[in-house]
């Protein structure tokens, strides 16, 4: 995935670690690949951005029928609540 590589560096420069599962078997989805590639590329910045220095963020894909779940985690502090 083409976001991954992209969020990298700024992974790299807050020293944080994405852990991303073993490629398996390409999962296809219905959609728009260049909204859903943005779409992801966004929330891995965001994950990244929230990291303290040296922090990790994890990213885990489950397939069941006919759905697929993505899941992204950080250890950053979060959304301050109002």
């Amino acid at each position: 995935m083409a976001a991954i590589h992209t969020a990298g560096p700024e992974f790299a420069e807050r020293h944080a670690r994405l852990d991303v599962p073993e490629p398996g078997a390409p999962i296809m989805v219905a959609g728009d690949a260049a909204a859903l590639e943005q779409l992801f590329l966004n929330i891995l910045l965001n994950a990244a951005q929230a990291l303290d220095d040296g922090g990790a963020a994890a990213l885990e894909v489950e397939e069941a029928e006919r759905q697929v779940s993505v899941r992204i985690r950080d250890d950053g502090q979060g959304i301050p609540a109002e």
